[in-house]
């Protein structure tokens, strides 16, 4: 029997995503998320909240030191994408095409 689940699939490398929400429906899986970001100056960035309570930073190292900012956008093998805080804490990285 045939079930009506629909698959959803990570924008970026196109494996099978274990957990979909229609909030974030271009939300990239863990493992692309845990892949090389950059900026758009080619620096590596990651990404977390402020703190417990929430709130957003990118981190950027640029000539190894780190920056705090608060860039959005990303590059992940070449695909841009925009990070955020999610919802109820934590960081999504969706991309934006």
């Amino acid at each position: 029997m045939a079930s009506n689940k629909e698959i959803h699939c990570c924008p970026i490398c196109k494996d099978h995503l274990d957990y979909f929400t229609n909030r974030y429906p271009n939300a990239i899986c863990n493992k692309c998320s845990n892949c090389e970001i950059s900026d758009g100056f080619g620096n590596i960035v990651s990404f977390g909240n402020v703190d417990f309570s929430g709130g957003f930073v990118s981190l950027h190292k640029i000539n190894n030191t780190i920056e705090k900012k608060e860039e959005h956008i990303c590059w992940i093998k070449g695909i841009k994408c925009y990070a955020n805080e999610a919802r109820f804490g934590g960081i999504v990285i969706q991309t934006t095409e």
